[in-house]
């Protein structure tokens, strides 16, 4: 209460930005998301100053101070944190040495300290103080200094675009895609594709995420069963590490399926783990690793001639839809959509919106190239052995 903060910070969607981004890439899959990660910042900021001036009316505390947001992109994402105090001769501080490809969690942080009455001149947190300073001083005169306030909003006008959507290519593969399912309405055999989630539990059950899309893929079994259709079930998903880097007991599919057949299921109803590699020779990556994947296999047992399929439906998290949407035109087949949600999901909405489905719009339409970065990034955070590979 009643202190300052000033955030001074790289300029999103500015061509350093859009550089940095590129440079992330090669380590890390898809960075659009590095340009939104400000404005998550500056809604957080908002809350507590909102929250500040609420306690400061109550009568509690004492005036807020002032948030600001000051932009200067070359800053490349050198980052330090000081705090002073005018009740002390102290600062204190942190320092972040950010080598970018490498994510700043990964890099090595130090705490350094001054004090006016030892050489308060010649230190790394005076020096860097003084450097902020300066930066800050010069973004101001060139009114790029923003002042939070409780009904503020953050606009930033982009500097140039990043890879744009080509809609034409998009609208074709929605007429072929639309066509294949014209073509294939009247067979009669309905194929339900239970997007997976991992880690599974123990290494063994599907976690209550992965559960629930399972319970709701045997509802709509029995359902389209009863109306007279043959209703087969695809579970996709290879052999995955958990987040300790562990390897399950089994694959996702493996797991899946005995979920299933344990649940009434007829074995020769199901799809699992000896589709994941099938159609390895038709891509450049093995195995299920990630939703496009789930999506390749799922269309390649759609379109097989002996079983007909009419229909597909897929059952997933709510935060997946539009890219199961996007992914599946891409193969092909206009999907029925059936979404799960549960209190605590794997896929982030934003994520989503602002980052993955932009990027499949305009930069990789269904990652199965040989240089795509998200088959890429999700093998290597989740298949075992990857690098030996």
């Amino acid at each position: 209460m009643g202190g300052n903060i000033q955030l001074l910070c790289c300029k999103p969607y500015t061509k350093e930005m859009y550089d940095i981004q590129k440079l992330e890439e090669t380590e890390h899959g898809n960075r659009e998301q590095i340009h939104r990660e400000l404005f998550e910042v500056y809604n957080l900021l908002q809350n507590v100053y909102s929250k500040a001036c609420e306690k400061h009316e109550r009568g509690e505390g004492r005036e807020p101070g002032k948030i600001q947001i000051g932009f200067m992109s070359t800053l490349f994402r050198s980052s330090f944190l000081i705090a002073s105090s005018s009740e002390n001769s102290k600062k204190v501080g942190w320092f972040t040495v950010t080598l970018p490809p490498a994510k700043s969690r990964e890099t090595v942080t130090f705490e350094i300290e001054s004090d006016a009455a030892v050489s308060a001149q010649n230190n790394l947190l005076s020096r860097c103080s003084e450097h902020f300073e300066h930066v800050w001083s010069y973004s101001a005169s060139k009114g790029e200094v923003i002042t939070i306030g409780r009904a503020t909003s953050l606009e930033i006008e982009k500097e140039g675009e990043g890879s744009k959507v080509d809609e034409k290519y998009w609208k074709e593969r929605e007429q072929a895609a639309a066509l294949n399912m014209r073509l294939r309405k009247r067979n009669k055999n309905i194929l339900i594709e239970v997007a997976a989630q991992h880690p599974l539990k123990d290494g063994l059950y599907p976690d209550e995420e992965f559960t629930a899309r399972l319970d709701r893929a045997i509802e709509l079994y029995k359902e389209k069963t009863a109306e007279g259709y043959g209703v087969k079930l695809y579970v996709p998903g290879s052999l995955h590490l958990d987040f300790d880097g562990v390897p399950d007991e089994v694959s996702l599919s493996e797991a899946g399926t005995t979920y299933l057949k344990e649940m009434g299921i007829p074995e020769d109803r199901l799809f699992g783990n000896e589709m994941n590699n099938s159609y390895d020779g038709e891509r450049h990556h093995d195995g299920v690793y990630n939703t496009a994947d789930e999506c390749f296999i799922a269309s390649k047992i759609f379109f097989a001639e002996e079983e007909s399929f009419g229909q597909l439906y897929s059952v997933c998290s709510p935060n997946q839809l539009m890219r199961k949407n996007l992914f599946y035109m891409e193969f092909g087949i206009i999907p029925m959509i059936i979404t799960v949600p549960t209190a605590n999901m794997f896929h982030n909405f934003l994520k989503e919106l602002l980052g993955n489905v932009p990027y499949i719009l305009s930069e990789d339409h269904n990652y199965q190239g040989e240089t795509s970065k998200e088959a890429i990034r999700t093998r290597r955070e989740r298949l075992p052995d990857y690098e030996k590979k």
